[in-house]
């Protein structure tokens, strides 16, 4: 999965291989190519306070660059961006250019990393791979956002099969009776922070139901917008099963 990234960020040298040059070269031009997008809107703020004007001045420039469909690199890492980050990089463009193209194309793209059996790696990019199960949860949270922002039939018909095969996925690796998420395979949590240890010892995560629980909610609106009645009562009733089941083994 390529995506489009500037590197180096700066430049300080440039060095010229030639070959037959007993004249000399002379280098008439240097010149860099940007990819640049007009924002229709940019939000204003200002207040009393200069520090936080210096930090709104500053995260501005940042999301001139993302809207450019220039991703922002994961801390700790590099020309990497993980789902949950471009989950946030989006609403961040949207809310301050009133722009969607990046949500749209950062969403196409993860998409169309899914493998076979539905799941989506939250990191795919060049050779990197690495599947997080926190991050799948977030999918249809995504696509219901964008939607209800910018009425865009076609993505929400065109991530629909996307969608099902992620149902799908975590149909495979939860309890048919309880629909409990338990006892987790470690590939799908490579890097996960989120409940590590119970994950990593086996059992039942609380965090990791409850987010799954809202992968259902928002899965059923979803349906309902495409008029998929009979799979969103699914949603519902599934997630209303998982919700009394977590309330055993978890109410306080």
């Amino acid at each position: 999965c390529e995506w489009m990234k500037f590197s180096p960020v700066e430049t300080k040298f440039v060095t010229l291989y030639a070959r037959n040059t007993k004249f000399g070269v002379k280098v008439r031009r240097v010149s860099f190519i940007n990819f640049y997008r007009p924002q229709r809107n940019e939000t204003n703020f200002r207040s009393s306070d200069s520090e936080l004007n210096k930090l709104w001045e500053i995260g501005r420039n940042i999301q001139r660059t993302s809207i450019r469909r220039v991703t922002m690199d994961t801390p700790g890492s590099r020309q990497k961006t993980y789902l949950i980050d471009a989950y946030m990089q989006s609403v961040c463009a949207a809310s301050v250019f009133g722009d969607y193209d990046l949500s749209e194309k950062m969403m196409r793209s993860f998409a169309a990393c899914q493998y076979e059996n539905g799941d989506i790696p939250a990191l795919a990019q060049g050779h990197d791979n690495r599947s997080q199960i926190d991050h799948l949860f977030l999918f249809p949270v995504w696509l219901l956002w964008h939607f209800k922002w910018t009425g865009n039939w076609n993505l929400l018909h065109d991530m629909l099969p996307h969608l099902d095969l992620l149902f799908e996925f975590l149909v495979s690796l939860r309890d048919e009776d309880t629909m409990l998420l338990s006892d987790l395979p470690p590939e799908i949590f490579a890097v996960s922070h989120l409940s590590q240890r119970e994950l990593r010892n086996g059992g039942t995560s609380t965090a990791i139901n409850a987010l799954y629980c809202r992968f259902l909610l928002s899965s059923r609106e979803v349906n309902e917008l495409a008029q998929r009645y009979d799979v969103a009562e699914r949603c519902i009733d599934e997630a209303s099963t998982l919700g009394a089941s977590l309330m055993k083994v978890a109410y306080d």
